[in-house]
């Protein structure tokens, strides 16, 4: 059996705690993780260099940027204007789900899933 150093028990701890913060919705995700990347590093679990590594993914800077675009236009209010004439108002959660299908499938076609159910959802 292979034994597990404290890196990894601290990695295992930590991801725990981060999981049941996240579970409890206390804190965003996104803060979670990057509290949990600057923890490792700090801790000398990951180097500085590992820990940048994932931001030089270019899918990741994709969905960072759609990510900002779907949260300016959610805030100015211009999709759900749209959204209620395409989709008008449903009697309950199930044929609201039904009735916003179709959009997102087109969508998805040529855009990002992630960003568009950030989109989507808050409409609903």
């Amino acid at each position: 059996m292979a034994e597990i150093g404290w890196e990894g028990i601290v990695t295992i701890i930590s991801i725990v705690i981060s999981l049941v913060i996240m579970a409890g919705d206390w804190v965003g995700p996104d803060l979670v993780f990057l509290t949990l990347l600057g923890f490792l590093t700090a801790c000398r679990v990951i180097t500085p260099a590992q820990a940048a590594a994932g931001f030089s993914n270019n899918g990741l800077l994709t969905v960072m940027a759609l990510y900002v675009v779907a949260e300016g236009i959610n805030q100015t209010g211009g999709l759900e204007r749209v959204m209620n004439r395409v989709l008008g108002r449903s009697d309950g959660v199930f044929w609201a789900l039904v009735r916003m299908q179709l959009p997102v499938m087109f969508t998805s076609a040529f855009l990002n899933n992630t960003p568009i159910v950030a989109l989507m959802i808050p409409i609903l």
